[in-house]
């Protein structure tokens, strides 16, 4: 954990907000804390941000410290990404932590966005495509 002296005197070390970095070594004021970027995060009393890779994110107010996983039925292509999207129409995402949605097969569709499981692709009736 890396902290900062109190620079009111008390000796202690305060850990720094969840929201920020601190680089630097010796620090004794807060404002040496930096906010890392977009898409970023770090846990409390980081010295370093960590990249969100795709299939994660972080929300522009993490307070968590860790990119968060996309769930099934959702994803996302970028690295930095601050949210995850629903599969579209007529797409699944079966799995946690996926960059990419896949069509359900010939002859089914699914109709809703956010579809989380290829089975819930509904057959076509006959006659119809």
């Amino acid at each position: 954990t890396v902290t900062y002296g109190d620079p009111a005197g008390t000796r202690k070390c305060i850990t720094w907000p969840v929201d920020t970095v601190n680089p630097k070594t010796g620090s004794i004021t807060s404002s040496d804390c930096l906010h890392f970027a977009v898409g970023e995060c770090s846990p409390a009393g980081g010295s370093s941000c960590t990249v969100c890779l795709a299939g994660t994110y972080a929300p522009t107010t993490n307070s968590t410290g860790v990119c968060i996983t996309c769930l099934a039925g959702t994803y996302n292509t970028a690295d930095r990404s601050t949210k995850c999207l629903n599969a579209p129409a007529g797409n699944c995402v079966p799995s946690a932590g996926l960059t990419a949605y896949t069509p359900c097969s010939a002859g089914t569709y699914y109709n809703l966005e956010g579809c989380a499981s290829l089975s819930s692709c509904i057959t076509c009736i006959a006659g119809a495509y």
